[in-house]
């Protein structure tokens, strides 16, 4: 009989004991399980196909044996190389690659538990909402534009209303006007398409009126000479005449000018170049570092008392709100003087023309007669001005058209000379 070996009692909460422990036949049964799989599985579940097979040759003592030729010795594998090669009956091990890690489970504790729960901060769950909705009419917009078309009225009736009807057709078939701008039927200036003359430009005026009407022609008169003296004076006469031209001797006086205190500086430079201006810092004026800390100390000292006053003053603003009241308000109160002012200056300006171009407009002539030139009757009288320039001069005061000036100019290009290739030998 075969001696069994008692096992050996070690305690095993010592890692050097460890070691002893008998595992043999544990590995030999691992090493059986592992050799089941790789031929297929254990016997027992096996198949009677893949462990008996019917033979249907003749034995070996009935067979004749047929020499084998070279060539099949050398197509037979070794042991070794085959023990290589895969079995066919062995299934390919299934590896898990590239596991994606659950976001949840990188979040943090409090968040992960927050999101099992279904919690939600409050804009994060607004956002929710608002991007349901958009989906919902963005869905909504779809099915409008991809359902088809049922007319609700007759296409051929005259009268419709505006709203039953499709936009599209309504603007076609000019049935809905466009919406308008809010100025479009707004005039540009306040200005009358006709205005009406003063008493004084009547073929019959009376006394006063037609004084007055010469008293403003002549103000205007007395305008245009004063802007011209202006520009006379500012071109013209800013030069010598003739008489009073620069002569060589006048020429010579201005440029010979400032010489010989140009020559007094130099000499004055040439002392001081000599004499050593910037001279070296001695020993006693340098900066020892005890001085330069002290600086430093004092500088840093200076910017904290400015911080706390600047902090003081912030603390002190919160005892003042009266006081800030009462600026707000004056603010207020001139900024509504502002406004006022400037709506009378666009009242003031309402009948003026505006600026359309680069060129102002200039107020014409006034059409008078003096006294001496007015007619007792109508056919002796003769009119003043022309009807097409005022409706010109009209359009131009109503910023209608942009005022223009009569193009004189008449650009000469030289003529072009070449001599013709057919002519040149014969010439």
């Amino acid at each position: 009989m075969a001696d069994v070996k008692k096992k050996q009692k070690v305690s095993k909460n010592k890692k050097k004991n460890w070691r002893k422990v008998d595992i043999t036949d544990v590995e030999e049964h691992l090493e059986e399980k592992r050799l089941e799989e790789r031929t297929g599985g254990p016997a027992a579940e096996k198949p009677d196909k893949s462990l008996f097979v019917v033979d249907t040759v003749a034995s070996a003592e009935h067979q004749e044996v047929a020499p084998k030729s070279v060539k099949s010795y050398k197509n037979i594998k070794l042991q070794c190389f085959q023990n290589l090669e895969p079995d066919p009956r062995i299934q390919p091990a299934k590896i898990k690659r590239n596991v994606r890690i659950d976001s949840i489970k990188k979040k943090a504790l409090p968040v992960r538990k927050q999101l099992e729960v279904g919690y939600l901060r409050p804009a994060k769950r607004q956002a929710e909402q608002q991007r349901k909705k958009a989906k919902v009419a963005k869905k909504e917009k779809m099915e409008k534009i991809l359902s088809p078309v049922v007319a609700t009225y007759n296409l051929w009736e005259e009268d419709h209303n505006c709203e039953e009807l499709d936009e599209h057709y309504a603007l076609v078939t000019k049935k809905k006007l466009p919406s308008a701008p809010s100025h479009l039927k707004q005039r540009p200036s306040e200005v009358p398409a006709v205005e009406v003359p003063t008493g004084g430009a009547s073929y019959n005026p009376s006394y006063d009126e037609h004084q007055q009407l010469l008293r403003t022609a002549t103000h205007r008169e007395l305008r245009k000479l004063k802007q011209q003296r202006k520009i006379e004076r500012a071109t013209t006469d800013m030069f010598p005449d003739r008489r009073n031209a620069p002569t060589e001797q006048t020429w010579l006086h201005e440029m010979s000018e400032g010489l010989a205190l140009a020559d007094e500086d130099v000499e004055q430079e040439d002392v001081i170049a000599d004499g050593f201006p910037n001279a070296p810092v001695r020993a006693h004026e340098r900066k020892v570092r005890q001085k330069r800390r002290r600086e430093q100390q004092e500088k840093r000292l200076l910017d904290k008392i400015k911080k706390q006053k600047v902090d003081k003053q912030r603390m002190g603003e919160i005892y003042r709100l009266r006081s800030i009241r009462k600026e707000i308000d004056e603010h207020e109160k001139c900024a509504e003087e502002r406004k006022q002012l400037k709506l009378e200056k666009l009242a003031k300006y309402k009948n003026k023309p505006k600026r359309l171009g680069s060129i102002k407009y200039v107020e014409p002539d006034l059409e008078l007669k003096l006294s001496e030139e007015l007619s007792e009757s109508l056919r002796t009288l003769k009119p003043e001005g022309s009807l097409l320039e005022d409706r010109f001069r009209s359009f131009q005061k109503r910023c209608i058209l942009e005022p223009r000036r009569r193009q004189n100019i008449v650009k000469k290009y030289k003529r072009k000379t070449y001599e013709n290739k057919t002519h040149r030998e014969v010439v």
